[in-house]
C-alpha cells in the first residue's frame, strides 16, 4: 500500500508506515548519529577535499546541509501523522 493510495480512506495512513518499520528504523540509527557527524563536519568540513566534491557536483548547499535531510524528513513524518490524526478524529 502506497501513502498516495490512502486518499480514500486515510485511516489506512497508520498501516503504510507500519508496512515500512523496518526501513524507516534506518532514520533512528542516522538521527543517533547525527552528533558525531556534526563533530567531524567541524573537523574536516572545510577541508579542500569537501571543497572540491561540491563545486565538482555543482551542489549550491554544503554536506552538512545535506546530512540535515533526513532528520528534517522523519520529523515531517511525525508533524504529519500527527495532524492527520487530528484531522481524523475531527472528521469522526
Amino acid at each position: 500500500m502506497e501513502l498516495e493510495n490512502c486518499a480514500e480512506n486515510p485511516e489506512l495512513v497508520g498501516t503504510c508506515f507500519l508496512k515500512r518499520k523496518e526501513e524507516l528504523q534506518v532514520y533512528e540509527k542516522y538521527c543517533q548519529n547525527k552528533p558525531r557527524s556534526e563533530v567531524v563536519w567541524r573537523q574536516c568540513g572545510d577541508s579542500l577535499f569537501f571543497q572540491e566534491c561540491q563545486k565538482k557536483l555543482d551542489h549550491k548547499l554544503s554536506l552538512d546541509a545535506y546530512l540535515l535531510k533526513p532528520v528534517q524528513r522523519i520529523t515531517k513524518y511525525q508533524l504529519m501523522l500527527k495532524v492527520h490524526t487530528v484531522k481524523t478524529s475531527e472528521i469522526q
